[in-house]
């Protein structure tokens, strides 16, 4: 199975060396807003490294298109890094994403019932791919950006719009030889039903693959499990986690998620996933303007997360040993001056809603009570 990492683009570059040593396979990236070429609001990322000289109504001059070179620069640069060290690389955005004057000089572009803003996403895609050749493919967010797709006044059902948008970015990603991972989050459930509907509607194809977020904190509104696990058509799933603990407290509080992720993963097999890989956050910021807040699983308690993970994706079982010194990550331990108990009940040991910190860092957290450990065959 695939081991992929969520980090923020601007970071990415510093994490290559210990992204390969920890075994993973790739790199999701998500920008974030600020002044570098690796940053911005990561649901204009697809606009904001397009030139569009293909059309002379939105096509960029002066500093605007000077931005859009240096990101598209600084995107094949980092890609090009991360392909020599073995790693894939995803590039996360939303769609649809419009300015206001582009949606003043084309008000066609968010008429679901035309083809202009299917054409528009598949276009943007094709200069993404043209400018960046070693940029693996995209993540597709459905939902979260400027303008959701489902919420369009028109005619055409909302699956089907998802649908033709799906194949107007899978027919791009084929033809450059990318793949497209489509992820299933959504804030209300009719929009989640449309996005797997529309995903059962889509032939399989080597391009395509989806991401389903296994964290309970992403699904509150709608399940306590991601109703799209094995609900996706046939295209191969990746199952997404919360390594650095971002919404279980900024990545302040430690969040060490071995059962969690372990059952997940044994959810997904028995829904009848075809699982192609494990992936999850390991570094994150506040996306917000202005937030200066940022955090990491690596270096903290949570950075067991990844140890788990590529147990899992590497063997297929969750294994007690990943966690004991001189084993995948002793130097944790080491990197908390003893304070780390050995074997902090693992592997099995920690509850999904529960925290072993007072295990772990002795701060007085209480812990929930832990059957004995156990390998989970996945």
């Amino acid at each position: 199975m695939e081991n992929t990492w969520h980090a923020m683009a601007d970071s990415a570059e510093s994490l290559l060396p210990q992204a390969r040593d920890m075994g993973a396979t790739g790199l999701i990236l998500e920008w974030r807003p600020g002044a570098g070429p690796l940053t911005g609001k990561w649901h204009n990322t697809f606009h904001s490294h397009c030139l569009y000289d293909w059309d002379p109504r939105f096509a960029k001059r002066g500093e605007e298109r000077d931005a859009a070179l240096r990101s598209q620069a600084a995107l094949e640069m980092l890609c090009k890094q991360a392909h020599a060290q073995g790693l894939s690389t995803y590039m996360m955005g939303s769609e649809l994403n419009l300015t206001q004057e582009m949606a003043d000089a084309m008000p066609e572009l968010k008429d679901p019932d035309g083809p202009e803003l299917y054409i528009l996403a598949g276009r943007r895609f094709e200069e993404i791919f043209a400018a960046c050749p070693h940029l693996t493919g995209i993540l597709l967010y459905l939902d979260e950006g400027d303008i959701v797709i489902q919420e369009l006044p028109g005619d055409r059902p909302p699956a089907e719009r998802i649908r033709l948008l799906l194949e107007s970015a899978i027919q791009v990603c084929e033809k450059f030889g990318r793949k497209l991972i489509v992820t299933t989050f959504a804030l209300m459930p009719h929009q989640a039903k449309a996005i797997t509907d529309a995903l059962k509607s889509v032939p399989p194809s080597p391009s395509v693959f989806v991401h389903n977020y296994a964290c309970p904190g992403d699904w509150g509104r709608i399940a306590l499990t991601n109703p799209a696990v094995g609900n996706c058509g046939p295209h191969p799933e990746f199952v997404a986690f919360d390594y650095c603990g971002e919404i279980w407290g900024q990545s302040v509080v430690p969040f060490v998620q071995a059962r969690l992720i372990a059952e997940r993963v044994a959810y997904a097999r028995e829904r009848g996933a075809q699982i192609a890989g494990l992936t999850g956050y390991v570094t994150w910021a506040d996306l917000d303007e202005g937030a200066v807040y940022a955090g990491s699983a690596i270096g903290s308690v949570n950075e067991v997360n990844l140890h788990v993970a590529r147990r899992i994706a590497e063997t297929g079982r969750l294994e007690p040993e990943t966690f004991r010194p001189g084993v995948g990550g002793s130097h944790l331990w080491r990197g908390y001056g003893g304070r780390v108990d050995p074997n902090p009940v693992a592997p099995a040991g920690f509850a999904p809603g529960g925290v072993a910190a007072s295990r772990v860092l002795g701060n007085g957290v209480a812990e929930e009570p832990s059957p004995e450990p156990a390998l989970v065959r996945v």
